[in-house]
């Protein structure tokens, strides 16, 4: 923990980005935004700075003449299903969105009266031509009503499954795509299966796709997701990466393979492939500035990353994005004051400046999360409450999975906090910091038993590398029964090993549960005696004295014959913190403590 009350070691840039954080639905259109590239001597025309809006007009004035041109032939001659699918193409073009809308209607109902008349009549051309302008205007209710109308032929199947799996109707979907074979079939189905959390059944349609056509990008990158569910993270990588050089200007590609990379502590990787994008020419944007930032941080190079920060707030103010130069500048407030010297001085500049970012910008859901990070007493829960409700009023549940979690923590609803940890960690599958919460919340108020250590492992196996998560997840495994994942994971990062005072105590805690008892006590007491030397040392000497007396309760140790050798090596008996209620993790060791029916404060006897 890097704070009291804090579940995991956070990175110092948490950012919204256009990352692709969940898999891709094949048969859509990108609208997301594209790498812009640099053009000298004509970068200002390149990023669309000037715009002929004399062009414009004659485009849209010549659209609304071919528009009356097809009305006027419709009326002329018979208005057939084809003349009236392309009347409502051209009118979509025009910009007359109403009237295109219409047009598809008629077009659809000629069908199905030419079908009344000869049931061998069905224009299949005019059909999809009309229901998928009809996607296009937002209208899939009613692509619905008339799929239902019309023959269940191939094409308006996989059209009808691909409407479902968007509505996350996802049996319905593969229902209609049942009996289907072609690449593009096996390609929604590999998106079904990974949205319902079946990777290997994925796998198989998607590696069919490949097979059938293997230029489908989004195929590629869905095999990036199921490995990465499968907790493969070198396969997930291999295939992001191979998914990001068939579409080098998708900017969601690129930062989802950087942020796999960052997920599974492949610093030098993700920093590696920024400085390939950017020898291609494109324009630093100010998320492209963060994405480094935040990857410079983690490599420890600070003040390189603090420069991109300073570019970053520029790149966002010039391009006209307030709200995301506010956040920038907020998170640049928040590493600058923490330089300043004690702890109390940081925390007051650190809430000084959040709480005045927020009130000139309440409805900034980055601000608020950069305060939720920050928010590490009880005390805060009502403030950042008022902020999450406020929120609720205009944004998605699932943008607000982390906040929700995080007010939920610091009010004591462990259990809620449990469960918006698990939905945050799934809408956020590279985020370390979620997948870390799930295991410290799980392993003191959830359901014991296997599903604790199948948890755990998939956590390391996809976050193993981070030097993010390491402590908690290996702190879970030891209490799971493998002290022997847990060391090989520690040994992956030896460096770590004599700077953090609770990562050298999971690592006694690991050498206890490996059957090594005086080493571990000997490590847990060497860690105790580092925390004497920072501030809120006894605060962390009481946590790390009841974490102690827990894993020794789990682990059976205070119940086996040579249960006066433990006692004897354990640490001494500390007073809890006279503000321990306002300490959210102190609470959460309590409800763990309370659920085992074990006595509160715990003492080792």
């Amino acid at each position: 923990m890097n704070r009291i009350g804090q579940l995991v070691e956070e990175s110092p840039i948490t950012m919204p980005q256009v990352v692709a954080a969940s898999p891709v639905q094949p048969g859509g259109q990108y609208v997301g935004e594209s790498f812009e590239v640099t053009d000298p001597p004509h970068k200002h025309a390149a990023r669309g700075a000037v715009r002929d809006e004399s062009l414009v007009e004659e485009w849209k004035t010549l659209a609304e003449k071919h528009a009356r041109v097809r009305e006027e032939l419709v009326v002329r001659e018979r208005r057939t299903a084809i003349s009236l699918a392309r009347l409502a193409h051209a009118q979509f073009a025009a910009g007359m969105l109403d009237e295109a809308y219409l047009s598809t209607q008629d077009a659809l109902q000629a069908v199905v009266e030419s079908m009344q008349q000869d049931s061998a009549r069905f224009d299949l051309p005019s059909s999809v031509s009309a229901v998928r302008l009809l996607i296009r205007l937002d209208r899939r209710t009613d692509v619905r009503s008339w799929l239902e109308r019309l023959p269940h032929h191939e094409i308006l199947r996989k059209i009808g499954a691909g409407i479902a799996a968007s509505a996350d109707d996802y049996e319905s979907a593969l229902g209609m795509l049942e009996g289907l074979e072609s690449p593009d079939a096996a390609n929604l189905r590999g998106y079904i299966y990974l949205q319902i959390r079946e990777p290997e059944l994925a796998l198989r349609e998607l590696r069919a796709a490949y097979r059938g056509v293997p230029e489908v990008v989004e195929t590629v990158l869905n095999m990036a997701f199921a490995y990465w569910q499968l907790g493969s993270p070198s396969k997930a990588i291999r295939f992001a990466r191979q998914a990001s050089r068939m579409a080098r200007s998708r900017k969601d590609i690129s930062f989802t393979l950087i942020e796999m990379m960052f997920a599974a502590g492949r610093y030098d990787e993700a920093a590696a492939e920024l400085k390939y994008i950017r020898s291609t020419g494109i324009i630093e944007t100010a998320d492209f500035l963060m994405m480094r930032a935040k990857v410079e941080y983690a490599s420890g190079r600070d003040v390189t990353a603090s420069t991109s920060i300073k570019r970053a707030v520029s790149e966002a103010r010039s391009s006209g994005d307030t709200a995301f130069a506010e956040l920038i500048q907020a998170h640049l407030s928040v590493l600058e004051s923490n330089g300043l010297p004690s702890i109390e001085e940081q925390k007051r500049s650190i809430y000084l400046n959040l709480r005045q970012a927020i009130r000139k910008s309440p409805d900034n859901v980055g601000l608020i999360e950069l305060f939720a990070a920050n928010a590490d007493r009880v005390s805060h829960a009502k403030e950042l409450r008022s902020y999450v409700d406020q929120l609720a009023l205009t944004h998605e549940p699932k943008r607000l999975y982390e906040l929700q979690h995080r007010v939920a923590y610091l009010e004591g609803d462990f259990e809620k906090a449990l469960q918006y940890a698990l939905l945050w960690s799934e809408s956020e599958p590279f985020n370390p910091q979620a997948a870390s919460n799930v295991l410290v919340l799980h392993g003191q108020v959830g359901q014991a038993g296997q599903d604790y250590e199948k948890i755990a492992i998939l956590i390391a196996q996809r976050f193993g590398g981070s030097p993010l998560v390491l402590n908690n997840v290996a702190f879970a495994l030891a209490l799971c029964g493998r002290s022997d994942a847990a060391a090989q994971l520690i040994a992956k990062h030896p460096k770590m090993r004599d700077d953090s005072f609770y990562l050298k105590a999971t690592i006694g805690l690991v050498e206890v549960a490996s059957g090594n008892l005086q080493e571990g006590m000997k490590l847990y007491r060497e860690a105790a005696e580092m925390t004497d030397k920072i501030p809120d040392g006894t605060t962390y000497r009481a946590l790390m004295t009841i974490h102690q007396a827990m894993a020794l309760r789990q682990l059976g140790l205070l119940d086996c014959t040579d249960k006066q050798s433990v006692v004897a090596q354990a640490l001494p008996e500390v007073d809890l913190p006279k503000d321990w209620r306002d300490l959210p993790h102190f609470r959460l060791l309590e409800a763990g403590a309370l659920r085992r029916g074990w006595e509160w404060p715990l003492i080792i006897n």
